[in-house]
This record gives structure tokens, C-alpha cells and sequence, in this order.
């Protein structure tokens, strides 16, 4: 189930609108001239990935917003 994980550095769940605003308003916004900005769409059409980070800083360490293991019921 969504949020069962137990992790003190894992993030909250969030939906996927509040993780499309986190990326328009927290990502996309970044100035490129100084940050590498990466934004992934999926095959499917939805958000896979949007990441930013100083250049000159290690990617994995830079905040960012993914999705994965989503999965679509009909």
C-alpha cells in the first residue's frame, strides 16, 4: 500500500497532481544557466522523472521528483 514503508529519509506519498506541481513550481523553475534540469516523460504519457542540480554537484544527492511502479487497475 501506498506509504506502508517505514523510512526516516523516505519522503511522504504524494499524489500525482501534488508531484506535477512540485515539479512545475520547484524544478522547472530553476535557472538552467546554473542547474541541470531533466524532465522524463514516460511512454504512457505520465511524469517519470524531474530532477535539478547545481552543475558542478553530484546528481544523486539533488532533490527530485519520480514516479515508478505505478500502475493503472481498470
Amino acid at each position: 500500500a501506498v506509504g506502508s514503508r517505514a523510512a526516516s529519509a523516505a519522503a511522504p506519498p504524494y499524489t500525482l497532481d501534488e508531484l506535477y506541481k512540485n515539479c512545475r513550481d520547484d524544478v522547472l523553475t530553476k535557472n538552467p544557466r546554473v542547474n541541470r534540469i531533466s524532465l522524463y516523460i514516460a511512454e504512457n504519457g505520465v511524469l517519470s522523472d524531474c530532477t535539478w542540480s547545481a552543475k558542478g554537484q553530484a546528481v544523486d544527492t539533488a532533490p527530485s521528483v519520480s514516479v515508478s511502479g505505478l500502475e493503472f487497475l481498470e
